[in-house]
């Protein structure tokens, strides 16, 4: 696996070189808990998805999925703020690609948040909207943090007539 980490800059959003890699070997980033790194990691989705028989569609669809939940990271699952790191470990495959993005916060439960009315401010709609986006989502709270694992497959070819 590759990893990189982000140091915070107080002049400037760094830029994340890749070496040259294997399409098929997961990559690891631990980015400051600031929503100026999430082009950064949206970024790398992108570059690391293509190899995959994902669809523009697809990455698309998985790099909003994916930032919504490092936004939820950065904004419920830093205790100590901009100190905290956001860990998002990108897994290409031949049929889908793996996202996870673990935090240093306490979690949530799962099933109340989904039962809870929908509000009509900005936030709120997260959950529904990452479900709505990957094939499957899953979280996982312990005492390390929370992690929020999305898959995305790639689809089966249609016929065009």
């Amino acid at each position: 696996m590759f990893t990189l980490h982000m140091r915070q800059t107080p002049w400037r959003t760094p830029r994340i070189r890749v070496p040259e890699f294997n399409p098929y070997r997961p990559v690891r980033i631990s980015i400051p808990s600031r929503e100026q790194y999430l082009g950064e990691v949206r970024g790398l989705i992108e570059r690391i998805s293509i190899p995959t028989c994902l669809t523009g569609e697809d990455v698309a669809e998985l790099k909003l999925a994916a930032t919504e939940a490092c936004l939820n990271a950065i904004r419920h699952g830093s205790p100590q703020g901009n100190s905290n790191l956001v860990d998002v470990q990108v897994k290409p495959e031949l049929d889908r690609v793996v996202i996870e993005v673990r935090d240093e916060g306490r979690g949530f439960d799962v099933r109340k948040a989904r039962q809870s009315p929908l509000p009509l401010g900005e936030s709120g709609r997260g959950l529904k909207l990452i479900e709505s986006l990957v094939d499957r989502a899953e979280y996982c709270n312990s005492r390390r943090g929370h992690l929020v694992r999305l898959t995305k497959r790639s689809r089966p070819a249609t016929k065009v007539h």
